[in-house]
C-alpha cells in the first residue's frame, strides 16, 4: 500500500481511501432529487454553487452500510467534476496513509465509468403515446 495525501472514509465494515488528487472537495449534503430510471447506485441530482452534480450512493456501490449520522458529498476532480459521492460516515484528510492499516482504495474514475457503462447498456424507453 502506498502512502500519500488521501481522504479516509469510514463505513460500517471497512475503511477506504481516495487519493487527494481525485477529489475536488467536500460538499455539504443538500437536497438530492431522485432521477427516474437511473442506474443502480445513482442516488440523484443536487445543485452546488450553480452546478448540477450527479450523486453516487457510495455504500450501495460498495455493498456497505452507513457509519453514523454524519454525511457529506465528496466532489470528484476532473474529468468527473460533475459527480459527487454520497458518504454517510466519517471522512478525514490525511497527509500520509502509509501507516494506516486495513484500507481499501477506491478509484473514482473506474467507479464512475462502471455506472456510465450500466447507463449505456440499458435500453431507452421513452414516453409512448406522447405527441
Amino acid at each position: 500500500m502506498s502512502g500519500g495525501r488521501a481522504l479516509l472514509i469510514g463505513l460500517e465494515r471497512n475503511r477506504y481511501r481516495i487519493d487527494a488528487g481525485a477529489i475536488d472537495g467536500l460538499v455539504p449534503t443538500a437536497s438530492i432529487v431522485p432521477v427516474p430510471r437511473a442506474p443502480r447506485g445513482v442516488l440523484g441530482l443536487t445543485e452546488w454553487r450553480g452546478r448540477l452534480l450527479t450523486v453516487i450512493d457510495l455504500p450501495l456501490i460498495l455493498d456497505e452500510r452507513p457509519n453514523g449520522d454524519a454525511a457529506c458529498l465528496v466532489r470528484l476532480a476532473s474529468p468527473h467534476a460533475s459527480t459527487a459521492l454520497f458518504v454517510p460516515g466519517p471522512v478525514r484528510l490525511v497527509d500520509d496513509t502509509a501507516d494506516v492499516r486495513q484500507l481499501e482504495t477506491i478509484d473514482p474514475v473506474r467507479l464512475v465509468e462502471a455506472i456510465e457503462l450500466r447507463l449505456r447498456s440499458r435500453p431507452f424507453r421513452g414516453n409512448r403515446g406522447v405527441a
